[in-house]
């Protein structure tokens, strides 16, 4: 049986949610204060990745590349350098390949609502 297909029953992947924790305790503990505070996990997997360097491999599967669920992580501070801010990941995927900056320039700078425009673009265009 390959990774995919384990991981998928063994987390019961029906839910639409899947929250990747570093190991077993922290699904306890989460589970632990979501029941002390009375609230639903229904709908939603926890997993432990076994650590926070296998991270890579639980966001193909489960990210929008692989299963396609809604996201969501817990994991130390001292393990910050595994997990990079959206912005980082963002400014790596469309550095790393020629085009991609010109490919989607467009894509992102029209789904910009007009209060989030970067104030020198603004700048420029009323000078125009």
């Amino acid at each position: 049986m390959d990774l995919r297909t384990s991981l998928h029953r063994a987390a019961g992947l029906r839910a639409r949610t899947v929250v990747l924790v570093e190991g077993t305790s922290d699904r306890h503990a989460l589970e632990a204060v979501a029941r002390r505070g009375g609230r639903s996990l229904a709908g939603v997997a926890i997993v432990p990745m076994g650590g926070i360097t296998n991270i890579g491999h639980f966001l193909d599967l489960f990210g929008p590349r692989g299963l396609g669920r809604d996201l969501a992580g817990l994991y130390d501070v001292a393990e910050e350098g595994f997990v990079r801010p959206l912005a980082a990941q963002l400014h790596r995927f469309i550095g790393t390949r020629s085009g991609r900056k010109a490919r989607y320039a467009d894509l992102l700078a029209g789904a910009l609502p007009p209060a989030r425009v970067p104030p020198a673009l603004d700048r420029l265009l009323a000078r125009l």
